[in-house]
């Protein structure tokens, strides 16, 4: 990883402007033809509106999160399916039992994934006034591209399976012979870009400074916050075949499938001086006002479109 960064400070209309300005770049995998480069700007600023009472500012940024190594180099998908087995069966000793298994492995790499960007911008505005202290910030923080084990379209498989009836002969393992086939759809999960996770909120600090008579203060702070996490890959429903062994098309959903939290919490504190004997007592009351969950996509009821099972490779 390489960072570069440079502070400015300047005037503007005779007002205080500083602005941060930065730039990560990062290299997973360097040198690799699989090697993957991300570049993460970023910007923060502050202006004084009122010297000293009032400022605004604001910030915006990216970062980038490598994937895990098991996203990059992923198992392969194994399948083990039984043409004939006779163990198990009465009357057949453990030197004449005998399975024949046909494997299927599939690669489930994935050469274009992604890397997982985070943007993240805010806004806030910060008042000092007669010993008070306000400060108000807006957010929205946005994951895309986050990784996850799926299915796509190119998830899904069939294969003839042959299957055998065996013979059996004394003192020797049977004799095979072919009793028919039946078509097989199979599935494996492989690394997908199809996460996101989006919050947005405001936060604020309420600090109304000491009431000096009674040698007291009241802070104020909390924050609301929503918080949608979704997919954007689509969804599949494969039913079990039929009595005949016949495979049903595959129902294709659209993406959009995931739940929302949202939370509104406060925490009050106050604190009480003594100033003659030196002690202090504080007392802090935290309230969640709101703390919700719904499902998103409950509308994706019918499917978008089917993966015919008979044209699968």
């Amino acid at each position: 990883s390489l960072y570069a960064e440079d502070n400015i400070s300047s005037t503007l209309l005779e007002r205080d402007l500083k602005v941060q300005l930065g730039v990560r770049l990062d290299m997973i995998q360097p040198g690799r033809k699989d090697g993957r480069n991300a570049v993460s700007p970023r910007l923060n600023a502050s202006y004084d509106i009122i010297p000293e009472h009032l400022k605004i500012r604001g910030g915006w940024g990216i970062t980038a999160k490598a994937p895990p190594l098991v996203y990059l180099y992923p198992d392969r998908a194994y399948f083990d399916y039984v043409n004939y087995s006779n163990i198990g069966q009465a009357g057949v000793a453990a030197d004449q039992t005998l399975c024949m298994i046909t494997t299927k492995v599939y690669d489930t790499s994935e050469p274009a994934l992604k890397i997982a960007r985070n943007m993240k911008s805010e806004v806030g505005i910060d008042l000092a006034l007669a010993g008070m202290r306000f400060s108000v910030t807006g957010f929205r923080e946005k994951l895309t591209d986050g990784y996850s084990f799926g299915l796509d379209r190119s998830s899904f498989h069939i294969f003839e399976l042959k299957k055998y009836e065996g013979v059996r002969r004394e003192g020797s393992y049977p004799l095979l012979k072919y009793s028919g086939s039946s078509n097989v759809v199979l599935s494996y999960m492989k690394p997908l870009n199809n996460k996101v996770n989006e919050t947005r909120g405001v936060e604020f600090d309420l600090d109304f400074g000491q009431i000096r008579p009674i040698h007291t203060s009241f802070v104020l702070n909390g924050a609301y916050m929503r918080t949608d996490m979704y997919s954007t890959s689509e969804s599949y429903f494969q039913k079990s075949p039929d009595a005949g062994g016949v495979y049903k098309d595959i129902g294709i959903y659209a993406p959009g499938d995931g739940s929302r939290y949202s939370r509104f919490s406060t925490n009050l504190r106050v604190i009480h001086n003594i100033p003659k004997i030196g002690f202090v007592i504080s007392m802090s009351v935290q309230t969640i006002w709101r703390d919700t969950q719904e499902n998103l996509g409950t509308d994706n009821i019918r499917p978008v479109a089917y993966l015919r099972a008979a044209n699968l490779k």
